[in-house]
């Protein structure tokens, strides 16, 4: 595989509720589709949510889309889990 650049580096903003542990969600969910995570910053962290900020470096700007479109899939999962709490992540 080839290497990740800087070049195509993308950051990702990420909402959930601290039960549903965004930040190893997140970052597993990066690294397995290949990107290097560059910096996480815990942007808020409250009781009912925390907002974090993840920067990776992808291939290219196809890869860097295909990260964007599984965080999107991760996002609406994230949703369907909030309003259905018979389905967990």
């Amino acid at each position: 595989m080839a290497s990740t650049s800087p070049g195509y580096g993308i950051t990702i903003r990420v909402e959930g509720s601290p039960e549903l542990q965004p930040v190893a969600l997140i970052t597993a969910t990066i690294t397995n589709a290949g990107a290097t995570i560059t910096a996480l910053d815990v942007v808020e962290s409250l009781l009912e949510k925390v907002v974090i900020d993840v920067t990776c470096d992808t291939i290219d700007a196809e890869h860097a889309q295909n990260i964007h479109d599984v965080y999107r899939d991760w996002e609406t999962d994230r949703k369907s889990t909030r309003l259905n709490s018979s389905h967990r992540l």
